[in-house]
C-alpha cells in the first residue's frame, strides 16, 4: 500500500490533512470504532508515520531531497575539555545549574558512565566528513566540537578541574537533528523551566519553518518523536511566556539580582500576571513572585489584592454612614408618622408597644397579623355604617380612585 492508497481507503476515518514541503500531518476523527482506529493505525506505521496522541494526528515527515547516505558516522574520542563550545540549540536560560557540584562528586568517585554528545564545527566537519585518517586524527586534536547531548557533564568535569572528556562525534547530524536531541536531552535527564520550552519552541517555528509551519506542527511532531506529549494551545502559551519573561528584562523592569528566578517561574504563575494585572503593576508582581515562590494560587491572590481600584476609604466610609443615618431618619419618620395617626384613639405606651412588636415580627407571621387587623377593620367600619366616609376619606387622600359605581352615587 502507498501514501495515496492509504488516504483514499481511510478517507471516511480522516477528519483532515495539511501539507508543507516536508511534513503531512492526517488528523483523525474521534467517534470511529477502536477496530477501525486499528486497522488505520498499523497502515500508517507501515507507512512511517508518527502518531501523537494528544493531536489524534498522523505525521508523516518527507525527506528533503539530497544524496542518499550510505551509513551514519558515529565517531568515539577523548576530547579535551577546551575544545568543546556550546551548542545554540542547547542554550539554558539560566547560567547556574545548582546540582552541578553533586554530579562532578558524582563522576569524580564513578568516573563517566556515558559518553557525550558532539558535531564538528567549522573545518572540522569537512575534515571529518571526507578528509582522510590523517586529516581526521588531525581534526580530533585541536578543532572545535559542538555539544549537542551532555552539557551538564560538561560543566560538571570543568567544575571539578577535568581536562578530558569521552565523546561520540556525528559529524552527519543536521541542523533540525541537533536541536531535537537537545529537547530530548533536557526534557528526559533534566526538566526544563517553561522559560526554555518556550525559546526551544520559538526556535523551531523560525529555524525549521518548513518541517514545523505552525503550532499544531510542533505540537504534532514532537508528539509523535517520543517526547512528552503536548498541545497545541500549550505550545502558544508557552512561547507567549517566553516572549513576556525576555520583554520584561530588556526593558529592565525585572531586578538582574532575580533574573534566574524570573526565568524560572512556570508559565501559568506569568500567565496570571500579564493577562491580568495592570501593566504599571507587573513587574512589581513578577518580584515577588520570583523572590517568594509563589504558586499559581498564591499569585492570582496576589493580583486580586494589589489590582482593586483605588477608594478613598474615609470618604466612603462617611458616606456609609450618611447613607445608613438617613435610612434611619426615614424609618422613624414613618413611625412617628403612624404614631401621631394612632395617638389620639391610643395611649403612647400601647403604640409603642405595637410597634415594637411588628418590629420583631418575622415576615410571615407581620402578614398574618396585617390580614387580621385588616378583616377586624373592615368588619367593624362596615357595621358601623362607616363605609361611605372611609371611601371618601380614602378618594380624598389619594389612596384610592373613585369607582364608576362610586361616581354614580354621588350624582
Amino acid at each position: 500500500m502507498n501514501f495515496e492508497e492509504f488516504q483514499e481507503e481511510n478517507r471516511k476515518s480522516i477528519e483532515n490533512i495539511s501539507k508543507t514541503k516536508q511534513v503531512t500531518m492526517i488528523k483523525i476523527k474521534g467517534d470511529i470504532s477502536p477496530a477501525t482506529f486499528n486497522q488505520v493505525y498499523q497502515q500508517a506505521k507501515s507507512l512511517g508515520g508518527n502518531w501523537s496522541p494528544a493531536q489524534r494526528t498522523f505525521v508523516f515527515t518527507v525527506a528533503p531531497r539530497q544524496p542518499p547516505k550510505q551509513h551514519r558516522v558515529k565517531i568515539r574520542a577523548t576530547l579535551r575539555l577546551d575544545q568543546l563550545v556550546e551548542s545554540p540549540w542547547n542554550r539554558r536560560g539560566f547560567q547556574e545549574d545548582y546540582d552541578l557540584r553533586r554530579l562532578a562528586e558524582n563522576i569524580v568517585e564513578e568516573g563517566q558512565h556515558q559518553e557525550i554528545e558532539v558535531r564538528p564545527v567549522g573545518e572540522a566537519l569537512e575534515l571529518m566528513k571526507s578528509g582522510s585518517p590523517e586529516e581526521i586524527a588531525k581534526a580530533l586534536q585541536d578543532r572545535k566540537f559542538e555539544v549537542v547531548i551532555g552539557r551538564r557533564r560538561w560543566k560538571a568535569l570543568q567544575l571539578a578541574g577535568k581536562t578530558e572528556i569521552d565523546a561520540s562525534i556525528r559529524p552527519d547530524m543536521t541542523d533540525l537533528e541537533a536541536c531535537e536531541a537537545s529537547y530530548a536531552e533536557n526534557e528526559h535527564r533534566k526538566e526544563m523551566s517553561d522559560r526554555d520550552r518556550g525559546q526551544f519552541f520559538k526556535t523551531l517555528l523560525e529555524k525549521f519553518p518548513d518541517i514545523y509551519p505552525s503550532l499544531e506542527a510542533v505540537a504534532a511532531r514532537l508528539s509523535s518523536l517520543g517526547h512528552t506529549q503536548i498541545t497545541q494551545q500549550r505550545v502558544g502559551q508557552l512561547i507567549a511566556h517566553y516572549e513576556y519573561v525576555e520583554r520584561m528584562k530588556e526593558d529592565q523592569q525585572t531586578d538582574s539580582n532575580i533574573e534566574t528566578q524570573v526565568s524560572m517561574l512556570p508559565e501559568a504563575v506569568t500567565r496570571e500576571i500579564r493577562q491580568r494585572a495592570p501593566p504599571e503593576l507587573q513587574p512589581e508582581i513578577l518580584r515577588k513572585a520570583a523572590e517568594e515562590d509563589l504558586s499559581v494560587r498564591e499569585t492570582k491572590i496576589l493580583v486580586e489584592v494589589v489590582t482593586v481600584p483605588e477608594v478613598p476609604v474615609l470618604e466612603s466610609l462617611r458616606e456609609m454612614q450618611e447613607e445608613a443615618a438617613q435610612k434611619t431618619k426615614i424609618e422613624e419618620a414613618k413611625q412617628d408618622e403612624l404614631k401621631i395617626t394612632w395617638r389620639d384613639f391610643c395611649p403612647k405606651a400601647a403604640i409603642d408597644d405595637v410597634v415594637y412588636r411588628l418590629g420583631s415580627m418575622s415576615d410571615k407571621k407581620l402578614k398574618r397579623c396585617v390580614i387580621s387587623v385588616l378583616s377586624w377593620c373592615w368588619f367593624t367600619v362596615k357595621g358601623q355604617g362607616l363605609m361611605d366616609q372611609v371611601f371618601q376619606e380614602a378618594e380624598s387622600s389619594g389612596f384610592v380612585e373613585k369607582t364608576e359605581e362610586r361616581r354614580e352615587e354621588q350624582k
